[in-house]
Order: structure tokens, then sequence, then C-alpha cells
């Protein structure tokens, strides 16, 4: 795995207030508040605030996790390129080859480790949702076997 180094202070990636925008479209067309929207992403509500407020520049992982859970696709909140959605085929795969993530595995900005972490912990967060939908389910049925 290719080790980068951190950039420093000064040289941090500017943040786009385009993309900023086009974020925070995104939460009003959702009608997700900050709270509900990071609880979906499975991230802290504080750095989606930071996000939102420009403080914070977009990172791979959560534009991923924005792919994985709304379909939208990474490039158009980023750069405003490409369709706003991606279609999913019966397999869970995309239409879309403008996945950020996987973009720069070939570029050396994310790693091949990181990016098979990513997807691991998106399996996982994936399994324990179903979970606790099947666990809901069972508990509806119960009730309703028991008439109430």
């Amino acid at each position: 795995m290719q080790v980068l180094p951190f950039p420093a202070i000064g040289h941090m990636k500017p943040i786009d207030p385009a993309a900023v925008d086009r974020l925070k479209r995104l939460l009003l067309e959702l009608n997700l508040n900050q709270v509900e929207f990071a609880s979906r992403v499975g991230m802290d509500v504080s750095t989606i605030n930071k996000y939102l407020s420009g403080k914070l520049p977009l990172s791979d992982k959560f534009l991923f996790r924005v792919l994985n859970v709304f379909a939208i696709n990474p490039d158009y909140i980023k750069n405003g390129k490409g369709e706003k959605r991606v279609v999913r085929t019966p397999t869970g795969n995309t239409n879309t080859n403008t996945n950020t993530i996987t973009q720069n595995v070939g570029t050396g900005q994310v790693g091949s480790d990181e990016l098979a972490r990513l997807k691991e912990e998106l399996h996982q967060e994936k399994i324990k949702a179903l979970e606790e939908q099947n666990r809901l389910l069972q508990e509806i049925i119960r009730l309703q076997r028991e008439g109430k």
C-alpha cells in the first residue's frame, strides 16, 4: 500500500462552494435534516455539519457512502458532472463508472486496502440494517398474531 504524506495545513485541497451547495440541495430534496442524513450515511453529525458549512472538504469515504445509500453520483456532488442519480442493476451495481474512489485507486489517491476496508465496512452496515429490519418485521408479525 502506498503511503501518501499528510498535506500541510496550508496545502489542504480547496473546498468548492458549488459542491457544498449541491450537498445542501440534496438534503433538501431528500427531506432530511443533518442528524437524519448523518445517521443514514453512518457518519457523525459534526462531520456532516463541517461538510455543509464548507469547513471540511468532501471525503471520498463520504461520497462512497452517499453513493451506496442514496445512489447519488459522487462526481455530480463533487464536480457537478454526470447524472445526479445512478441506476442500480439487480446485482446492486451501478451503471456509472464515475465512482471517485475506484477511479482514484489507479492514481494512488486511495489505496486498494482502504477501498477494500470501506467496502467491507459498508457491507457490515448493510447487514446490520437488514437484521434490524428483519427483527422489526418479526415483531410486527408477532403483534398481529396476538391481535394487537
